[in-house]
């Protein structure tokens, strides 16, 4: 019932989504005469289908990760559908993002009386920092420094919750956008978009592995 719930309400907050990203209040002036984007209608089963994941791959780890994971889901659509118009993630969007998972970070530390999910966090941020600041210095031009910061912020998130994830969401992100390079045989690559579908993804998977295994 709960993972019904879960999806609805993702699927609502999908929908709003769309209606907040529907005024492009988000672009420079510069980019105003840009034409607007197509529908955004797959932001509506994204979400839904993103927070009946997370509430079911999850339900074994603290309140706290979860209550980090659902606004951090609906955040990162909204972020998704911005880098794919713009080709950019504006800092007014990962300011508040990176405030949420720290703030629920030292919540679930404080909660769960221990900080190793802090610590874990704190490494994966640090070495997602690292790792893509080279490649943005490697790349100008192809790998943008909103990229690099959102991927501090989702190394943080999923770290806490599992070092060996971040790995994996990371693995996902490159083949979910070298897949869409290769079908959309586009030179111009919005990395944000499967930066957050694998970090959702990857995130998850631990816990279906533990409910396999």
């Amino acid at each position: 019932m709960l993972t019904v719930v879960a999806v609805l309400a993702g699927t609502l907050v999908g929908w709003v989504l769309t209606r907040l990203l529907a005024s492009l209040g988000y672009r420079r002036p510069e980019e105003a005469e840009r034409p607007a984007p197509a529908n955004r209608w797959w932001l509506i089963p994204a979400v839904g289908a993103a927070w009946g994941w997370i509430v079911v791959t999850l339900a074994k780890q603290p309140e706290a990760v979860i209550v980090l994971w659902l606004p951090l889901t609906a955040a990162l659509g909204w972020i998704a559908a911005v880098d794919l118009d713009v080709q950019r993630i504006p800092n007014r969007a990962l300011r508040p993002t990176a405030i949420w998972v720290g703030t629920c970070l030292m919540a679930l530390a404080i909660t769960d009386h221990t900080t190793a999910a802090l610590v874990h966090a704190a490494i994966a941020a640090a070495g997602s920092l690292a790792g893509f600041t080279i490649l943005h210095l490697a790349s100008p031009g192809s790998l943008g420094f909103g990229d690099v910061k959102l991927a501090t912020i989702l190394g943080a998130a999923v770290g806490a919750v599992s070092l060996p994830a971040l790995l994996i969401a990371l693995l996902f992100a490159c083949v979910l956008a070298l897949s869409w390079a290769g079908a959309t045989r586009t030179r111009q690559l919005a990395f944000g978009p499967w930066l957050a579908a694998g970090a959702i993804l990857g995130v998850g998977l631990p816990g279906v592995q533990n409910a396999l295994g």
